[in-house]
């Protein structure tokens, strides 16, 4: 006998809990006094032994300067909580030196005006600052300002006060000063560009069209031919001459040349990048011409009706881009016109130097370059007091000994004669005309020269420049630096310590002084009192200066071996000025202008980063 077992319906929610396992979930829990744990980029970072950038907190920063009584950065609230608007009494300050900060305006403006301005007169301090760091700075050195600031003030008399101090120094610096609102001494826009046409805004007359045909194309590469820049440049108009300076052995391109158009239209869109051309838009009655056009043409239907008219076509214009040629991207510039060059150059318009035609090259008046001695400190000047200045790259003068004509004698001979036998052929006109030019080469630096006097061998200022230079040009023996009245230990520790102090600045000054006495002032260049004046000006005692002097045997064999290993080093003319690098060095040849000094300067530091 069975029986039936009679089961309570089962629910389909209870099935599916009891297949699925509950997730257990753990709260949890978090402490903000942690430090924030390192993002994917720190751990890589950790892992190659690098040191993780500082994070910059913006608000930190903005309670720092609140704190010091400075307004906050921010437009929102001031420090008090009010909100700060930019005030109509404001002030432009000019002229800042570019390390100074807001904190350090902010408390020089408040410390100047003698009780004038207050801290809660200031309402805003915008001191902008340049993205583009200085050569040689820290990377995480902060940005220096721009060298201007905006402050605004509560009330008109504040910022009356404030311009009142214009022209007072901070940090060595005359600051300007004036209303926010005055834009005096700035120059005017140019009412229209070179090739703009029409009248200008405020009704000035518009510029002259341009008429260049000419453009100028940099940047090529070595495999550029000109039919690749006749193919480049023939869809922006038609081309009448082109141009591809090639090297004279390999016939390669140099990198550069030029296209002549016949309409300055055509130039204009080339310097562009672009012209614009026109092209068919296809439609669908081109295919079924084209399908027509495939059928027999042997067969003609006879009494066939006229055709109808066929549509006309549709065009639309886009850009063709010139300025890349073989994955290179063009520099592409208008080019003077053939015939604008030739009247700078032969044209009775041309500008002639002082002194006639002597020196003058290829008919342009000489270029005046400062003499090389005063440029080279110039550019070291201004290096040293840029902000550079804290760069671990220092410079030190040295001067190495070089004869240009060691076949002089001693005694020396008259200058200006010397030069007119030796240099032009017995021509008193020619010698005229050099010291015209050579004035004007020294006009701009203040050197006046002066072709009277005596010229000679330099052999012993050679001597005496290595002598005083220091520990790499001084003293062949140590016992020559001995006076007869250094007698003991006593005596020749103080000879050692006062030959210690002399040293490349000493040199520099001594250079200095000679230079003057025989370019300007007609000295003999290698006399014994010539050359003790120079000294005694380098701040050299008389007796010690008189006594380097008089020995002419103290440190000849040194200057001797110097000039020497000038020699060997290619050394053929002056001045030569080596720049010594940690990579290379760079050389200059001849008197050069002080940006070019400034040039190598930069280059050196930058390899030695």
């Amino acid at each position: 006998m069975s029986t039936d077992e009679v089961s309570s319906p089962v629910e389909p929610a209870d099935v599916i809990d009891s297949k699925k396992r509950k997730a257990e979930l753990e709260e949890i829990e978090v402490d903000l006094t942690l430090p924030e744990p390192p993002s994917k980029k720190a751990k890589r970072l950790l892992k190659k032994g690098k040191t993780l950038p500082v994070k910059k907190d913006s608000d930190d920063e903005e309670d720092e300067d609140v704190k010091q009584g400075l307004p906050p950065k921010s437009a929102g609230k001031d420090k008090h909580g009010k909100e700060s608007k930019r005030s109509e009494h404001g002030i432009w300050v000019g002229n800042l030196p570019f390390t100074v900060t807001r904190v350090e305006l902010f408390k020089w403006l408040v410390e100047s005006s003698g009780g004038a301005i207050t801290e809660e007169s200031i309402t805003r301090v915008n001191l902008p600052t340049s993205k583009i760091k200085a050569p040689g700075a820290d990377k995480d050195a902060k940005p220096q300002n721009r060298g201007f600031a905006y402050v605004d003030f509560d009330k008109e008399a504040s910022a009356i006060a404030a311009m009142a101090l214009t022209e007072t120094e901070i940090h060595g610096r005359k600051v300007l000063i004036k209303n926010s609102k005055s834009f005096e001494g700035r120059p005017q826009k140019e009412a229209a560009g070179q090739n703009g046409a029409g009248a200008g805004a405020d009704g000035a007359p518009a510029a002259p069209k341009n008429t260049i045909r000419k453009i100028y194309v940099g940047n090529l590469s070595f495999q550029v031919t000109e039919d690749d820049l006749r193919h480049q440049f023939e869809k922006c108009g038609e081309i009448e001459f082109i141009k591809v300076a090639t090297f004279e052995d390999s016939g390669k391109c140099k990198g550069f040349g030029w296209v002549r158009f016949k309409e300055p239209e055509a130039a204009e869109s080339a310097v562009k990048g672009f012209c614009k051309i026109k092209e068919e838009i296809e439609t669908e009655e081109d295919f079924k011409e084209a399908e027509d056009k495939s059928e027999d043409d042997n067969e003609e239907e006879e009494g066939a009706e006229k055709e109808a008219p066929k549509p006309e076509r549709k065009y639309k214009t886009r850009k063709w881009w010139v300025n890349r040629l073989k994955g290179r991207e063009l520099k592409i510039q208008f080019a003077e016109d053939d015939q604008v060059r030739y009247k700078k150059r032969f044209g009775k318009d041309k500008p002639q130097p002082q002194g006639g035609e002597f020196g003058d090259r290829g008919g342009s008046a000489p270029r005046a370059r400062a003499p090389a001695k005063p440029a080279l400190d110039l550019a070291l000047a201004n290096y040293r007091g840029s902000t550079n200045s804290h760069a671990p790259v220092k410079f030190t003068v040295r001067f190495a000994p070089f004869q240009l004509y060691p076949a002089l004698p001693e005694a020396g001979q008259e200058k200006r004669a010397w030069f007119i036998d030796t240099k032009y052929a017995g021509s008193a006109d020619k010698m005229a005309q050099f010291e015209a030019v050579m004035q004007s080469y020294g006009e701009p630096m203040g050197v006046k020269f002066s072709w009277d006097g005596s010229t000679a061998n330099t052999l012993g200022a050679h001597r005496v420049i290595q002598w005083f230079q220091g520990a790499e040009g001084g003293n062949e023996d140590e016992d020559d630096l001995y006076d007869d009245d250094d007698d003991g230990e006593e005596g020749k520790k103080a000879a050692r310590e006062r030959y210690a102090a002399y040293g490349p600045a000493t040199a520099s000054r001594i250079v200095d002084a000679l230079y003057r006495m025989f370019l300007e002032e007609a000295a003999h260049p290698s006399s014994a009192e010539t050359l003790i004046k120079a000294c005694v000006e380098a701040g050299v005692p008389e007796g010690e200066a008189r006594r380097v002097v008089e020995d002419v045997n103290l440190g000849r064999q040194l200057a001797t071996r110097k000039i020497r290993m000038s020699k060997s080093d290619g050394v053929d003319s002056v001045p030569t000025v080596v720049f010594e690098g940690k990579r290379r060095d760079v050389t200059l040849v001849g008197a050069k202008e002080v940006f070019e000094y400034e040039k190598a300067l930069a280059t050196i530091v930058k390899e030695c980063q």
